[in-house]
């Protein structure tokens, strides 16, 4: 199957019924396509990261909804250094207990 009319868009390929991933097409090279893979179902061969597939290989093409990928891609742009977040906060000052008030329960008048 040829993925020629996906381009910039988020995909599912299944390469067996059991086997998918979720990618980018980004260059067709002869019969075979570089597509760069965000996540699978980690049942096949293929890690995240850009990868070469197959025309041959691709059993299935499934559509992503527009809304899901524009979310997919504005996660994927804007991740948060977490790392560089934790150096500029004040550790030492974190409150590193929690407690729990008592519930006042209200005596029924008869």
């Amino acid at each position: 199957m040829k993925l020629d009319g996906y381009k910039d868009q988020y995909i599912k390929i299944y390469l067996h019924e059991d086997e998918w991933f979720i990618c980018e097409p980004l260059v067709r090279e002869n019969d075979k396509y570089k597509v760069n893979i965000i996540c699978s179902n980690n049942k096949g061969r293929y890690a995240t990261g850009i990868t070469s597939i197959f025309e041959d290989q691709i059993k299935r093409i499934e559509e992503i909804d527009k809304e899901v990928q524009q979310g997919i891609r504005m996660t994927i742009e804007n991740v948060p250094d977490i790392k560089e977040v934790y150096k500029t906060m004040d550790t030492d000052n974190l409150q590193n207990r929690v407690t729990f008030g008592q519930i006042i329960r209200e005596q029924e008048n008869d």
